[in-house]
């Protein structure tokens, strides 16, 4: 019994010192995707529209880096579904560019917001109710500290075009 309780206790005491206060409750990112509207046929290329809400004093890297770099954005369209990618994500809104001293060179980033256009083409293999899954694979910095690099899970609902 006395060595469960320590176990326990080390194990709690574990977790509780692995994570900065108030760092892994924070989430300074807020992801949402537009639904797909229009008419989808086999072949059908759309545009999936991400866009990302940024808390004031955090940044994310833009998709473009530079060699030796940030860790860059990435978004990807997984497989199993009914569309695949169809092109390169595309940044609606351009980035900063600015000096970071932590890579001594310029990098590209979003502040407050970013937003991007992600090309899909339907594979014709349709089932009622649609919808398209992009995921964005991102990391979040301020001015002293970085969060690991996450990954949002987004998922769209496509909208048939009315007959």
């Amino acid at each position: 019994m006395k060595t469960a309780f320590i176990y326990t206790a080390a194990v709690v005491a574990l977790g509780a010192c692995s994570q900065t206060p108030g760092v892994a409750a924070q989430t300074p990112v807020h992801w949402s995707v537009a639904p797909v509207r229009g008419a989808i046929s086999n072949g059908t290329v759309s545009t999936v529209r991400v866009d990302g809400t940024i808390q004031a004093g955090w940044h994310i890297y833009a998709i473009s880096q530079p060699p030796g770099g940030p860790y860059a954005t990435r978004i990807s369209v997984p497989d199993g579904q009914s569309f695949v990618a169809a092109g390169s994500p595309e940044a609606v809104l351009p980035p900063h560019v600015a000096f970071d001293s932590a890579f001594k060179m310029n990098v590209q980033l979003h502040e407050k917001a970013a937003s991007f256009d992600v090309p899909v083409r339907f594979t014709g293999k349709s089932a009622a109710g649609d919808s398209i899954h992009v995921n964005v694979r991102y990391q979040v910095c301020n001015a002293s500290l970085c969060l690991p690099p996450q990954t949002a899970k987004l998922v769209a609902p496509v909208v048939p075009a009315a007959k």
